[in-house]
């Protein structure tokens, strides 16, 4: 059976969305009379979708945020922000023109949301990120440190990132170690494409 064959490539090719609306497709172009180029371009359609979904559902769980925010749930009534440069934030243009930005404000005024929220905005435009605390940097730098990983840390995890998110950056304490191992991190090779925002920079450093 033609329909039985098709699934079969479909699995074996991969194409999961076309796989799964090959049957509801096929019925639309008959009940609607759908040329092939028409029917063939849903069916692509349907397949690029499921792709595209995947691949932001993979970036979101690389980025490891703890909770997901968005702008959408975001106060602008509790904080002087200015909405048009958030607005332009969120286009990600930022990304592209490898510029930084610092959220710097006292505790409890939304850098956290804002961050994660702009982190979510760069998943949804398919941007590889990574969301970390500051402590959560700094112990995991060190332990990648002493166990000799931290080249091999930094590559697969940090510069992998075309967005790194640093959170509670003003708030943590370092160590004696932690100047050294932050040397290492900031003398390393930093692709061109790569852009950090720090979203929560003490305003007293």
């Amino acid at each position: 059976m033609v329909k039985t064959r098709i699934e079969e490539y479909c699995k074996k090719l991969k194409l999961s969305g076309i796989l799964t609306a090959y049957s509801s497709l096929s019925d639309r172009a008959a009940k609607e009379n759908l040329s092939f180029s028409e029917f063939l371009f849903l069916l692509l359609e349907s397949e690029y979708e499921t792709r595209n979904e995947r691949s932001k559902q993979t970036i979101l769980k690389f980025a490891g945020f703890p909770k997901i925010k968005t702008i959408d749930t975001f106060d602008f009534s509790f904080s002087s922000l200015d909405k048009t440069l958030i607005n332009e934030i969120l286009t990600m243009r930022f990304v592209d023109e490898t510029k930084n930005i610092l959220l710097i404000g006292p505790s409890g005024t939304g850098k956290t949301h804002l961050a994660i929220a702009i982190g979510y905005a760069a998943a949804q435009h398919r941007i590889k990120t990574k969301f970390i605390t500051m402590a959560d940097l700094a112990i995991t730098l060190e332990a990648a440190e002493t166990q000799n990983r931290l080249d091999s840390y930094i590559k697969k995890v940090i510069n992998s990132a075309r967005l790194l998110i640093i959170d509670e950056f003003g708030y943590f304490k370092l160590n004696e170690r932690h100047p050294l191992i932050f040397v290492s991190l900031s003398s390393y090779q930093i692709p061109p494409h790569s852009s950090t925002p720090f979203p929560n920079l003490a305003t007293n450093i």
